[in-house]
């Protein structure tokens, strides 16, 4: 009975619903508060904590959603002059958190280290079981190079980010690749390169 009915509503008829579905959903946009338009210092704070945290823990695929969030959050939107800054800051992590885990996914392993003390250039790492002094690349394409060599560690520079990898011990329960652990961003930029 109700298909049939259906099937007998005349085009005019299908008009004036349409219009009373229109009408009531001009009523309640109405009564609906007004949206924020204005995005708040507060709301800027608790994002960049929330996503400094997640890069300071090496979680860069929740650093690059958190942003992707928060851009969607701002758009169309006028940022509180004091929240700027913060907002600024929050866009800038996302290209840095997505070249920390590309670097991440290569495959690396650095298990000793001699020091030079006098020339550091003389200093040798020993990256993926092959000697790398500074200025030498990692791979074939270059995107991976020696900047400097600590007892400690080996800092790279990747796509202009530099990170710190340090020493391991080479046993059998090593694992070949970077752990979150192991790759820390290095706050100063790499000012030499080759």
């Amino acid at each position: 009975a109700q298909v049939d009915q259906n099937k007998s509503i005349t085009l005019p008829e299908l008009a004036k619903r349409l219009e009373r579905v229109r009408e009531h959903v001009t009523e309640l946009n109405g009564r609906r508060p007004p949206r924020i338009m204005t995005v708040p210092l507060q709301a800027a704070e608790r994002t960049h904590g929330e996503v400094e945290e997640a890069f300071i823990r090496g979680e860069y695929s929740e650093v690059q959603n958190l942003v992707a969030q928060w851009m969607n959050f701002i758009e169309g939107k006028t940022v509180d002059a004091d929240a700027v800054p913060l907002s600024q800051a929050i866009v800038q992590l996302r290209p840095r958190a997505k070249k920390l885990a590309e670097f991440q996914s290569i495959p690396l392993r650095v298990t000793g280290t001699i020091v030079h003390p006098v020339d550091p250039g003389r200093s040798v790492a020993l990256v993926n079981g092959r000697p790398l002094h500074v200025g030498e690349r990692l791979n074939e394409r270059g995107d991976v190079l020696v900047t400097e060599i600590t007892r400690e560690a080996v800092i790279f520079d990747y796509k202009g980010e530099a990170i710190r990898v340090r020493r391991r011990r080479g046993g059998a329960d090593d694992k070949p690749r970077v752990e979150v652990g192991i790759v820390e961003p290095v706050s100063a930029p790499v000012s030499a390169r080759n």
